[in-house]
């Protein structure tokens, strides 16, 4: 039998209420830069509008000067990404004077601290009205999104999401999910933990360790489809942070905090839905 995830501690109602308060900040920003960006304007005067609603609102940015790996310190409050870029992409990438230009699909990832606990969402905007292409592979990445929340039950399997997810994307849109990119644990001071959770089933075995372990009730993840048209192959860039798609096709990103109650999923981030896909 598959085992149980390993079992975290259970929150209190009032832990409960911070880690919901945290995502919810994330939606405030989103909702706040959603209307703010425009064509024309720059990657770093997104982030720094960003920063300054961070700042008014009480939080802090967990992305500035996150370190992983041998890769410079993330050098954005926010992760930026165009096109391409699935993401991690940041200010001075691919150039310092970047701006959002008609046509774009524009990708926003905000990270926050609020008392401690960790809120993380990210959505895709298109610059301008989009393309039917464009339109399609944004209709994909919700769609992706909204039916792997739904696979996420206590007692569950983490690969029934990855088989939701990727079924979707792949059988029904004809798209790629990226591989080796996927969702993770978060909580208090904790930004990336365990569980990891892929976006596609593992093709041989050992390859995602968590795939077949049993979804444990106070369980707190960031879960995120990121899509791209022609590829499921990923390249880093720059100085190692931005993620693009192999072949240059088209991303899409998006990104929900979860909390598996003993009833079921509760997406924290409840509101990102109401976003715009257009912006500018």
């Amino acid at each position: 039998m598959p085992a149980l995830s390993n079992k975290p501690k259970p929150l209190s109602p009032a832990e409960v209420a911070l880690a919901y308060e945290a995502a919810q900040k994330v939606v405030e920003v989103h909702r706040h830069i959603s209307k703010f960006a425009r064509v024309g304007m720059t990657l770093a005067q997104i982030d720094a509008e960003a920063a300054r609603v961070m700042q008014s609102i009480g939080v802090a940015s967990c992305f500035i000067r996150y370190k992983q790996g041998r890769v410079p310190p993330f050098p954005s409050h926010t992760c930026l990404s165009l096109n391409d870029c699935v993401v991690h992409g940041h200010v001075g990438y691919p150039t310092n004077d970047a701006a959002l230009k008609p046509g774009d699909l524009f990708k926003l990832d905000v990270g926050v601290f609020h008392r401690g606990w960790v809120g993380d969402a990210a959505w895709s905007y298109s610059v301008g009205e989009p393309s039917a292409g464009n339109r399609r592979l944004m209709q994909c990445g919700k769609a992706a999104l909204a039916r792997g929340l739904k696979k996420l039950q206590p007692g569950a399997m983490w690969i029934e999401w990855a088989r939701e997810v990727q079924g979707c994307v792949e059988k029904e849109y004809g798209y790629k999910c990226v591989r080796g990119l996927g969702g993770h644990g978060i909580g208090l001071k904790q930004l990336h933990g365990p569980p990891f959770v892929s976006n596609v089933a593992p093709s041989f075995d050992g390859e995602w360790r968590e795939a077949y372990q049993r979804i444990a009730p106070g369980t707190l993840v960031a879960v995120e489809p990121m899509i791209a048209v022609g590829t499921g192959t990923h390249l880093a860039r720059g100085n190692g942070w931005p993620q693009v798609s192999a072949d240059g096709s088209m991303t899409v990103h998006y990104e929900a905090d979860v909390l598996i109650t003993e009833n079921g999923p509760r997406d924290l981030t409840e509101g990102m839905t109401d976003l715009p896909d257009v912006i500018g």
